[in-house]
């Protein structure tokens, strides 16, 4: 089951990873760890790593998101579809060539 949130991004950890403040209701928050749904970018060690986190801060660090959960990945995060302002973040690192479609299969 999928659940949706308000959040606030208060960390980019890289081109697809984000730590955020999550608003459970009811005066509830809690920082969680999310990785995009459906993208994959670069890691520390390989090119295009600084872009795709650059812009990925750009687009969403310090500011109001809407999150829909999916299950735990398979590093202990939750998988979420982020936007902001009405935008899929995950479509738009795609569409700016930083990352690639990612279906959570082997790499």
């Amino acid at each position: 089951m999928n659940y949706q949130y308000k959040a606030r991004v208060t960390n980019v950890v890289d081109g697809d990873t984000v730590d955020a403040l999550v608003d459970l209701g009811f005066k509830v928050q809690i920082m969680q760890r999310l990785r995009l749904t459906r993208v994959d970018t670069p890691e520390r060690t390989q090119p295009g790593y600084a872009a795709a986190r650059d812009f990925l801060r750009g687009l969403v660090e310090g500011k109001e998101v809407t999150i829909t959960t999916h299950k735990v990945s398979k590093w202990g995060y939750f998988l979420a579809d982020v936007t902001v302002e009405g935008r899929d973040v995950s479509d738009l690192l795609i569409v700016s060539n930083l990352g690639k479609p990612y279906d959570g299969g082997t790499k």
